[in-house]
């Protein structure tokens, strides 16, 4: 087995901020494996070290240190299953890189099986197309406008707006957004403590139904204040990326119908890491919104498609930008929502194997793509 890792960097076509980060590369990392066959699997993680304290640098060294071994160990999803809870531990504090290794061995091991990742994993396969959350970021007020404008135009009923400190931005880009959607909000762990939040989100809450990470990820007494006093729903996204984290919430005795989970596939180790959480949240009776990494490719994007029946009703869905957010895509077909703000399963063609994307030429592997 040929086991490579590699780093992408790709350009945004403009810069993207928020409160933790303002970027203009979007970074991820990926894993190709190829058998003595030729078959390729391909697998994306994208390490944010604000969301899981992963870095491109720490991701790529793990992964070069584990992929060669581990890719000789695993030969069908119950090898994978168990590779899961052995390294656990370590899977946790790497979430992301493992991410890259999990994708690129389902995509190999369903190409093997002659599957699509959905018949391969014996999951539904998406019936109709995603409608997409129209995401602003705390960007300078032209770039605000010009988005929103073609949120509307694209007929986008729901949206999230990545709140900064400029409180007087925050109560017009919230009015601005309800007149056309839904609105909520994501702070992206901006404010001190619960009483800062409260105190920010009252002028807000009018307009908005949720928030998410108001305050530092994990102060869950904090974010209970926050819903008690607010009545908005509070959104987990960097506060929740495995069995643990949930573990420790449920501790404190949370109303789960005042809570929402943002499942990412990269934050949450993988697609079989996710599918198991999801199930969790869905019988403990949390809301669920299925979100992205901001400035993934379409690799990311296909798994999503594939969890998200597993997800339905769905509060919200944040992926699909590829290209409308890139200067260009790592895979083919790029996976991007249309006109109509859908994002459709029906561009990977009924017949393909695995996730059915092949890479581009973004992507420089040492010996060239050669992809089957």
């Amino acid at each position: 087995m040929d086991a490579q890792v590699i780093q992408v960097e790709i350009p945004f076509k403009t810069a993207f901020s928020h409160a933790s980060a303002r970027r203009k590369v979007s970074s991820a990392v990926v894993v190709r494996l190829r058998d003595a066959d030729g078959l390729c699997g391909y697998g994306e993680g994208c390490p944010r070290e604000y969301v899981t304290g992963e870095t491109m640098a720490s991701a790529v060294t793990w992964l070069k240190a584990r992929i060669g071994p581990w890719s000789q160990t695993v030969s069908n999803l119950d090898d994978l299953r168990r590779l899961c809870q052995r390294h656990e531990a370590d899977i946790n504090l790497n979430p992301s890189a493992f991410c890259a290794f999990e994708l690129a061995m389902i995509d190999l091991m369903a190409r093997r099986a002659g599957l699509g990742i959905e018949a391969f994993l014996g999951l539904s396969k998406l019936s109709r197309p995603l409608e997409v959350t129209a995401v602003s970021g705390s960007d300078n007020p032209l770039i605000f406008q010009l988005q929103s404008w073609r949120f509307k135009a694209a007929g986008m009923r729901s949206a999230k707006l990545k709140v900064g400190a400029n409180q007087r931005r925050n109560v017009k880009r919230v009015k601005h957004l309800a007149k056309f959607a839904r609105v909520r909000l994501d702070g992206n762990n901006l404010w001190t403590d619960a009483s800062e939040a409260v105190a920010a989100l009252k002028p807000l809450q009018a307009n908005t139904w949720a928030v998410e990470e108001p305050i530092k990820a994990r102060d869950f007494a904090g974010m209970g204040r926050i819903h008690n006093d607010t009545g908005l729903k509070v959104i987990l996204d960097e506060s929740l990326l495995n069995r643990y984290d949930l573990a420790a919430f449920l501790a404190v005795k949370p109303d789960p119908q005042a809570y929402i989970v943002n499942v990412r596939i990269s934050k949450m180790g993988g697609l079989l890491r996710s599918l198991d959480l999801v199930r969790h949240l869905r019988e403990l009776g949390f809301g669920l919104v299925l979100g992205s990494q901001v400035g993934e490719t379409s690799c990311l994007t296909r798994a999503a498609l594939a969890l998200a029946p597993e997800m339905f009703p769905l509060l919200g869905f944040e992926g699909g930008y590829g290209r409308h957010l890139l200067v260009h895509d790592a895979f083919s077909p790029s996976l991007t929502f249309d006109s109509q703000a859908k994002l459709h399963l029906d561009h990977i063609p009924p017949q393909a194997n695995g996730l059915g994307i092949t890479p581009t030429k973004a992507l420089a592997f040492s010996d060239g793509n050669q992809p089957r």
